[in-house]
C-alpha cells in the first residue's frame, strides 16, 4: 500500500509542475476567434468587455484588463478595414462602369445600316402619313417613339436608341423643309398689277384696282 504524502507535500508537487505557457496573443489562436467574433458581428462595440471575456474559454486565458485592450484595438483595426473596402469597391464600382460603357461604345455591330434597309423608306412614309402624331388610345398622348417602332418588322431590327435618333431626324427635316418653302414664296416676285398681303406666315393674293 503507497504510503499518503503528506498534503504540503502535494501542494508542492502541484506547484513545481510545469505550467502550460499562455501563447502571446499576436499569434494566438484567441485573436483569430476573435477577429472571426467581431466580423460576423457576434462581438460589437456595445457589448461589455466583461461579457465578451466571459463567452470563450480561449479569452479568459488573458487578463480582463490585458483582454480588454485586445478587444478595442481589433474593433477600431476591423472598422478601419471596413472602411477602406467600401472605398475601394466604390471606386472598382466606378472604373467598372466606364469599361462597361467603352465596351458598349466600341461593341462590334451585327445590325446592318440603317441607310442600306427599307427603314428610311418607310419611316418617311409614316412621317408624311402623320403616323408619329396619332394619339395612344393608352396613354392618351401622342405615340411614343418605343410603340412607333413595334409597328414595323424592319424597325425592330434596330435598337430604340437608334431608332428614336433617325425618327427625330426625319421630323426635324420636315420642319427644315417648310421654313425652306415659305421663304422661297416669298423671294417669288408678284407681277406688277398684283399685290400681296402677308396673313400669318403666308403671302395671301389681293385684287388691285386698275387705274384708269
Amino acid at each position: 500500500m503507497a504510503a499518503v504524502q503528506p498534503k504540503h507535500q502535494v501542494i508542492d508537487n502541484f506547484l513545481q509542475q510545469p505550467q502550460q505557457q499562455v501563447a502571446k496573443w499576436k499569434n494566438s489562436p484567441a485573436r483569430e476567434q476573435l477577429r472571426a467574433d467581431v466580423i460576423s458581428g457576434k462581438v460589437n462595440d456595445s457589448m461589455d468587455p466583461s461579457d465578451v471575456h466571459a463567452s470563450r474559454l480561449e479569452y479568459q486565458q488573458y487578463a480582463l484588463s490585458n483582454f480588454t485592450g485586445y478587444l478595442e484595438t481589433m474593433i477600431k483595426s476591423i472598422l478601419a478595414d471596413f472602411e477602406r473596402m467600401a472605398v475601394d469597391c466604390e471606386a472598382y464600382g466606378h472604373d467598372i462602369a466606364i469599361i462597361h460603357q467603352r465596351w458598349e461604345d466600341n461593341a462590334p455591330t451585327t445590325q446592318r445600316p440603317w441607310h442600306r434597309t427599307i427603314c428610311p423608306k418607310k419611316l418617311k412614309e409614316d412621317v408624311d402619313t402623320g403616323k408619329h402624331l396619332v394619339i395612344d388610345r393608352d396613354t392618351g398622348k401622342k405615340i411614343s417613339a418605343k410603340k412607333l417602332r413595334q409597328s414595323r418588322h424592319c424597325y425592330k431590327e434596330f435598337d430604340l436608341k437608334v431608332f428614336r435618333k433617325h425618327l427625330y431626324q426625319e421630323i426635324d427635316k420636315r420642319g427644315k423643309v417648310d421654313v425652306r418653302m415659305s421663304k422661297k414664296r416669298f423671294r417669288i416676285k408678284p407681277p406688277p398689277d398684283v399685290q400681296f398681303d402677308v396673313v400669318g406666315n403666308e403671302p395671301k393674293r389681293t385684287k388691285t384696282t386698275a387705274v384708269v
